[in-house]
């Protein structure tokens, strides 16, 4: 046998296992992540612009056995292209990513009111010495 028709059979056995994988979990993100899709938590548009779109999409999800898990996705689409990410998370690792998400969100928050009392505070001097 050639090495030709070792790398075709090679590549023939593995096209074969993901279209299996792909019909027994009904989606492409089931596919990559091996598992089936129970439930989509929804999904958050990022930048994109007149051919482009991405977006991040989160799944509850289940493998064949039985084991629930949490599948993160990052789509992208232009023309011509396409490109997807799949993450697979653990319920305890989902819980860290979320806490840690929320202490940001605070963070962020925190840093945005502090910002709008030294704007306000200058805001006010300059209108009293305008005065």
């Amino acid at each position: 046998m050639s090495f030709e028709y070792i790398f075709f059979a090679a590549l023939a056995a593995v096209a074969l296992f993901f279209a299996w994988r792909f019909f027994r979990s009904g989606s492409l993100t089931g596919a990559l992540l091996g598992g089936s899709i129970e439930r989509e938590f929804g999904e958050v548009p990022l930048d994109g612009g007149a051919l482009h779109s991405q977006k991040v999409k989160v799944y509850a999800m289940k493998s064949p056995g039985g084991e629930r898990f949490v599948g993160v996705s990052l789509v992208a689409k232009a023309p011509l292209a396409a490109g997807m990410t799949a993450f697979k998370l653990t319920s305890a690792q989902a819980r860290e990513l979320s806490g840690l998400l929320f202490i940001w969100t605070l963070y962020v928050l925190g840093v945005t009111g502090a910002f709008s009392v030294i704007l306000a505070i200058q805001a006010l001097r300059a209108r009293r010495v305008a005065s």
